[in-house]
């Protein structure tokens, strides 16, 4: 079936898959073989990504789960975890930097953050109205950024979950939002086939990218901050 996300594995050792047969793989990246199959969804797997220091993986499924998973002993891999509380599709989920928090988005129009170590739901963002497509920390964990359906991103207080400021002047749904490396910029991926380079401090945009010719399902910042690369749906 279909491969909805990848990432390589903190050491570059393995990649993760996650496809709507409803499982993740793990992958050897020098012979190419599957070490393992994390089975235990009942939706297909939209995102997967691992723990900044390795030994955890984590899945987002359309079950309206998330799953942690150990990854310590890389071919025992074994679901250590599951987050119930969305009531919708969970499009994303990622850990922060230091991994004590995992972060999930959902079309049930909330972003929540966990304890990635009992599994309690510790913050819940809402903002009425909304489908929430994707969610990321911030560099230094302490923002939280949400993109919506409505066009727009959001940005909150990672830790009191306080409203900072709202990204609009897509037209269309913004499907994903990064971080610069430095924090200090956001750049949104849109299905009105643009992206928008914005100051996280100010609120205020700095630049429109065109280009493409169909959707923009993301945009990332190179680590020295000087260039992004995009990915469309018009196969560029």
């Amino acid at each position: 079936d279909s491969v909805f996300d990848t990432c390589f594995s903190p050491d570059d050792a393995f990649i993760a898959t996650a496809s709507g047969d409803n499982t993740c793989k793990l992958w050897n990246t020098q012979n190419g073989e599957c070490v393992c199959t994390l089975v235990g969804h009942t939706g297909s797997v939209s995102s997967v990504c691992f723990s900044v220091g390795g030994g955890f993986a984590l899945s987002a499924s359309h079950d309206h789960t998330a799953k942690i998973w150990d990854t310590s002993l890389i071919a025992e891999s074994y679901c250590a975890m599951t987050l119930f509380g969305h009531t919708n599709n969970v499009n994303s989920a990622c850990f922060s930097q230091d991994s004590s928090r995992v972060l999930t988005a959902s079309l049930d129009g909330t972003t929540k953050v966990w304890n990635s170590r009992t599994g309690e739901c510790v913050l819940t963002l809402k903002e009425p109205g909304a489908c929430i497509f994707s969610a990321c920390f911030s560099p230094d964990d302490v923002k939280i950024l949400t993109t919506n359906f409505d066009g727009s991103a959001s940005l909150w207080d990672a830790h009191t979950g306080t409203f900072l400021r709202k990204f609009s002047g897509h037209t269309e749904i913004v499907f994903s939002a990064s971080f610069s490396e430095d924090g200090c910029y956001i750049a949104t991926a849109s299905f009105d086939k643009l992206i928008k380079v914005w100051s996280t401090f100010s609120g205020a945009m700095v630049c429109t990218l065109k280009g493409h010719s169909d959707f923009v399902f993301s945009a990332r910042f190179s680590s020295s901050g000087n260039h992004l690369v995009s990915a469309s749906a018009d196969c560029t």
